[in-house]
């Protein structure tokens, strides 16, 4: 103010949050470490990153051209990186991995290719298209914002019990194979209505004669076996999508779109990690209501006459 003091508007509530987060700290005896490669001008916002620690999980960064990964990491997240990765680099993660590690992998729809990247990749059975998806009908305010199919995979075990749907805006098609005894699955794929276009030749959003015609793979995961330390069987996974506005915070705030759940309910399953709590910060501010001309007509009738009148007429 004037006064040259500080003055602070609540806006919301994390205590329920924080509360039942602290508490599951207590009782769970091991938390699982999620690290965020750096180094590639990776795109990890705040509020991913707050999500993901909010949620039992000790998130951490490095790189991996200097860095070890931390001992107790179950799972690396590049998270929209605009350069390569070196071989050595690579060489690095893909020691991470022999030793049963999990990779999520959010490529940047916009990059045209990270060739050492999508080499390792393909490894997987997982391949980035040159394809942008686009809905005709099932989207958010443009057919770029696609509101994707929930595809048989039991990561959409809870969707199928919950009634939301998620949004990924602007990303690519997948290509998906089995190779090195890995197993491929969709997770989320387009509607048969969508359409593709080149990304670098797309002059209109409209579709035009020589698209090509989906439905498109849009997530997905690959699983393969490892022999642990133990001499025990255990699967590895590895997730990707060709998008990073799904995680950005306007995305992962709004309740009525399931994107924070979805990025919950992955990192779960790729780590055989049963907590995966997602409670939105109560919202302490005033609201408006917004109410037509008609209905403030219709109120004022049984309000000001109707009401009145059956009451004297009583």
């Amino acid at each position: 103010d004037s006064g040259g003091n500080q003055k602070y508007n609540l806006t919301g509530l994390k205590a329920e949050s924080q509360l039942t987060g602290a508490i599951v700290n207590v009782t769970t005896k091991e938390m699982v470490g999620v690290v965020f490669t750096a180094g590639h001008s990776e795109n990890a916002p705040d509020a991913l990153k707050s999500l993901i620690g909010s949620s039992n999980y000790q998130v951490g960064q490095v790189v991996l051209g200097v860095d070890e990964i931390p001992e107790q990491t179950g799972t690396v997240v590049i998270a929209g990186a605009k350069r390569d990765f070196s071989e050595q680099e690579i060489q690095r993660l893909d020691e991470f991995m022999k030793d049963g590690g999990n990779l999520m992998v959010f490529q940047d729809p916009e990059i045209a290719s990270l060739p050492n990247l999508e080499s390792y990749l393909q490894k997987w059975g997982l391949s980035v298209g040159d394809q942008v998806v686009l809905e005709p009908s099932q989207q958010m305010d443009s057919p770029l914002n696609i509101i994707p199919v929930f595809g048989i995979s039991m990561i959409n075990q809870f969707f199928s019990e919950h009634s939301t749907y998620v949004v990924l805006p602007e990303c690519r098609q997948l290509s998906l194979s089995n190779v090195n005894i890995c197993i491929t699955n969709e997770v989320l794929k387009s509607t048969s209505h969508a359409y593709g276009k080149n990304f670098d030749n797309m002059s209109t959003l409209k579709q035009e004669t020589g698209d090509s015609a989906g439905p498109f793979t849009v997530a997905a995961t690959s699983e393969r076996n490892y022999t642990d330390a133990g001499g025990e069987t255990r699967t590895q996974y590895v997730f990707l999508t060709a998008c990073t506005g799904f995680y950005e915070g306007s995305y992962l705030k709004t309740t009525s779109i399931g994107n924070a759940d979805l990025v919950l309910q992955v990192l779960a399953y790729l780590n055989d990690h049963d907590v995966a709590l997602n409670i939105p910060v109560k919202n302490l501010a005033a609201g408006s209501i917004s109410i037509s001309w008609a209905a403030t007509v219709v109120f004022a009738v049984i309000f000001v006459a109707a009401l009145p009148l059956g009451l004297l007429i009583a």
